[in-house]
């Protein structure tokens, strides 16, 4: 009877949702629009209806701010919300499930906390996200590290090469496409530290590098201070946090039976570290499967060691990164190896985190990650995974439950300065991006200079009787587009002819073509020239490469009817090498002038022809405005051609003079 009479509570409530619904349409009452957060790891897929099962419209990453304009209910009863946002310049609508949504809470004001706030130095654009979690949990203390230093010099060494990584499965615009990162002959992705893994691209590293996207209830936890406190770190938290996991059993030590959890708090007590702390490390090496075969104890060559955390697994020569952990843990030294246990392996591992990172100031997962404090900018980070504090930041929350959230917890939280206005936005887009020409031709004509896939201008010199060129270009990936080829035709004078390739990811790149028609035998005693330089739309000449002397200069320079000399700024002739300012000069037979051109190099700011430490310290002295830099001298210290001259052009200058990274010319 009890079951007949809940099935038909069952109906009737149905049935009255679905008058409510009517009601609602009829009368045409408007949702209260609201305000939310996307809180979720990695990117959420928005659909066209509530439910898995419809088709995916757009995606949009965490820390994104969207209207909820609506709400519907999945074929399982489960609740998505309709939302709206911005993306790209487009209003997008969609759903998504509610779990993902993080709503504002309605805050009253708190004077003490506010005032606490400003005593502490966090900008504006942290203090909402604060007073949220204050409001929701008023014991905890936010501290603001002021690390002192500058945001676009922070995002710079961390874009290092290999310095931060995403797995290769990733969506491409989360991998870089630096110099060395990315193979254009290929179109394809180097590894670093294995297949498995490639260079992050900058794009996502501001995205995880910005304090700002993490200060969620769950996500803040990657701020919070590793140190051990007795009061609100037990056996009991641990073993919530392993529930679930492979360590949530025992192993036997010693013919004797020992829990994951009593061998936790028991390295935590020893070293002073959170053994929450030290379990959701574990869990973000090994996952919570525990299949990876550095905890084996089987691997072939070193049977009965093992690596728990990971220390100095890294791929070597011929060794895979498990083989380089265990060959590691199978050394005697120091932090209780070799590893020859479970127990010997994890207070081992936790003795080297708590005497590497927690007492030398790298006391949170974020610290650990992006090194930003101390003498030791930006090394001795404890992993390459990009991803790799944020994730151990929702497992560590995790073991925290509601009574011990309210408990007074410290969360150390980086400041820095020239931080963009708003939060850096996780990248979302996919697709190839290479969008380089792997040929370019002109029926029976040759281009000057040659074509390179890298090189984007080019010149022609055509009879006054050629009325149309036919131009061919191929794209160097398969699945990109090329336009601007086929019968061109030509008008007298200079023609500019654009092919662009378009990535498969939508990103574009011209290759430009600037055909003179009316050169060569057309007429006969007119001075022409062509030369294997490239001559730009403001008549300056680049593609000449550094030390290059007056002879070579002069030797890739054709001139019909006609000579070509080279001068200094000052109007003497020149002899040596060839720098920024020089000027190029073509007389006719009679030894008129007819053209004059700029030279520039790109990194040669005093005009010297070298590329040294005096063009940095032009530059330095511009930044403090102890010093000009004007017209083609400016033109050559704008070094990613940005129209400015910033930190970027010296940074760029400074690894073309190490050897790092060749400057383009």
């Amino acid at each position: 009877m009890k079951n007949y009479i809940n099935k038909h509570k069952k109906v009737i409530m149905c049935l009255f949702g679905i008058m409510m619904l009517f009601i609602f349409t009829m009368t045409g009452e408007a949702y209260t629009e609201k305000t939310a957060t996307i809180n979720v790891t990695g990117i959420l897929n928005v659909r066209s209806g509530a439910g898995t099962s419809y088709g995916i419209v757009a995606t949009i990453g965490s820390g994104n701010t969207v209207t909820v304009i609506g709400e519907a209910a999945a074929n399982d009863g489960a609740l998505w919300y309709q939302i709206r946002f911005q993306k790209e310049n487009q209003t997008i609508e969609g759903y998504v499930s509610s779990v993902y949504l993080q709503f504002s809470v309605e805050i009253a004001a708190d004077q003490n906390f506010e005032a606490y706030l400003t005593e502490q130095g966090f900008p504006e654009s942290y203090k909402d996200s604060l007073r949220q979690l204050h409001t929701l949990y008023p014991n905890w203390t936010f501290v603001a590290q002021k690390t002192g230093l500058d945001w676009n010099t922070v995002v710079s060494n961390e874009a290092a090469l290999g310095k931060n990584l995403v797995a290769s499965g990733s969506i491409s615009s989360w991998k870089s496409i630096q110099s060395g990162a990315y193979n254009w002959d290929t179109s394809t992705w180097v590894g670093f530290d294995g297949s498995g893994w490639v260079a992050a691209s900058e794009e996502i590293i501001k995205y995880y590098l910005d304090p700002r996207n993490f200060l969620g209830e769950d996500t803040v936890f990657q701020f919070l201070n590793h140190s051990y406190n007795a009061s609100n770190q037990n056996s009991k938290g641990v073993n919530g946090l392993l529930q679930n996991t492979f360590m949530s059993g025992s192993v036997t030590e010693e013919s004797t039976a020992v829990s994951y959890a009593d061998i936790l708090m028991e390295a935590a007590e020893k070293t002073g570290v959170n053994p929450y702390v030290l379990a959701a490390m574990i869990l973000q090496e090994q996952g919570s499967s525990g299949t990876g075969k550095s905890i084996s104890g089987i691997e072939s060559g070193y049977e009965g060691y093992y690596n728990y955390f990971n220390i100095e697994a890294y791929a070597s020569g011929t060794m895979t990164a498990v083989q380089r952990g265990l060959w590691y843990a199978s050394q005697s030294g120091s932090y209780s190896r070799p590893w020859n246990s479970v127990r010997l392996s994890i207070a081992g591992g936790s003795e080297y985190y708590g005497t590497n990172y927690v007492k030398a100031g790298q006391n949170t997962f974020y610290l650990k990650k992006f090194n930003v404090q101390g003498s030791n900018l930006y090394k001795h980070q404890y992993m390459t995974n990009v991803q790799g504090a944020a994730s151990e930041a929702l497992k560590l929350a995790a073991a925290y439950n509601a009574d011990i959230k309210n408990a007074s917890l410290e969360f150390r939280i980086p400041v820095y300065s020239n931080l963009p206005g708003n939060k850096c936005a996780m990248p979302t887009g996919d697709g190839n991006p290479n969008n380089l020409l792997g040929s370019l031709s002109i029926d029976n004509y040759n281009l000057t200079p040659s074509f390179d896939k890298n090189t984007g201008e080019y010149n022609l010199i055509v009879d006054t009787s050629v009325s149309s060129i036919n131009v061919n270009a191929a794209a160097l990936y398969s699945k990109a587009t090329v336009s601007g080829t086929g019968k061109i035709t030509l008008s007298s004078g200079t023609n500019t002819i654009v092919v662009t390739v378009k990535a498969e990811n939508g990103t574009t790149k011209d290759y430009t073509i600037h055909v003179a028609r009316g050169g060569g035998s057309a007429s006969p005693g007119q001075t022409t020239v062509t030369m294997d330089y490239t001559l730009t739309e403001a008549g300056m000449i680049r593609g000449v490469s550094p030390l290059t002397t007056s002879e070579e200069y002069l030797k890739k320079v054709q001139v019909t009817n006609g000579t070509a000399k080279l001068f200094l700024p000052d109007g003497a002739e020149a002899s040596g090498k060839v720098g920024t300012g020089n000027v190029m000069r073509i007389y006719d037979t009679s030894g008129t002038i007819q053209k004059e051109y700029q030279i520039v190099i790109k990194g040669d700011v005093n005009g010297d022809g070298n590329i040294n430490g005096l063009d940095l310290l032009k530059i330095q002295k511009y930044l403090l405005g102890a010093g000009n830099l004007d017209g083609i001298y400016f033109t050559a210290a704008d070094v990613n051609d940005n129209n400015k001259v910033d930190a970027l052009d010296l940074l760029k200058i400074q690894k073309d003079i190490l050897g790092i990274e060749k400057l383009p010319q």
